[in-house]
């Protein structure tokens, strides 16, 4: 994954990569994403996060951007997926995406990240990303065609206050 100049002369700022483990699950409305993985791409943070049954603690004492997407395999081209992140009590954070066909229904569709900023300078969250909407969805986190999408994922910017 490439950065901007901008990106790369941050400072103060970790970025962490999310990622699943499981592939080619049956997934329903209201399921969240089954993160199971971080991966540091700036600093070292990585190790501080923990998951849980979709839930992704974000430890104590930083501001954190995150942003997400799940992949898919449809089974028609009207298929799409809407998601959000939600604190564990299932609380809206930010803005909702939206998953959809593009192409042929194998193929992948063109994706808009779920994001928020989560206030976590006093004490630990829990979040997680949650399917709101799935329509004509095969499976989720599939990984029969890799080349033609990014995976399910998430990236979480870690912000000194």
């Amino acid at each position: 994954m490439a950065y901007s100049i901008l990106q790369r002369s941050l400072t103060g700022c970790d970025i962490v990569y999310l990622e699943v483990s499981s592939y080619n699950v049956t997934s329903s409305v209201g399921d969240a994403v089954a993160f199971t993985t971080a991966t540091d791409l700036v600093g070292t943070s990585a190790s501080s996060f923990s998951f849980s049954a979709g839930v992704v603690t974000l430890p104590a004492n930083y501001w954190y951007w995150v942003k997400g997407t799940p992949q898919a395999r449809f089974s028609d081209y009207a298929g799409y997926i809407q998601y959000q992140w939600k604190t564990s009590g299932g609380t809206a954070l930010g803005r909702r995406g939206t998953l959809i066909t593009q192409e042929t229904a194998q193929l992948f569709g063109g994706d808009d990240v779920a994001c928020c900023l989560v206030d976590a300078t006093s004490a630990a969250q829990d979040i997680k990303l949650v399917y709101d909407a799935l329509s004509l969805v095969s499976s989720t986190s599939n990984n029969a065609y890799p080349t033609y999408a990014g995976m399910t994922r998430a990236e979480v910017w870690r912000i000194t206050p």
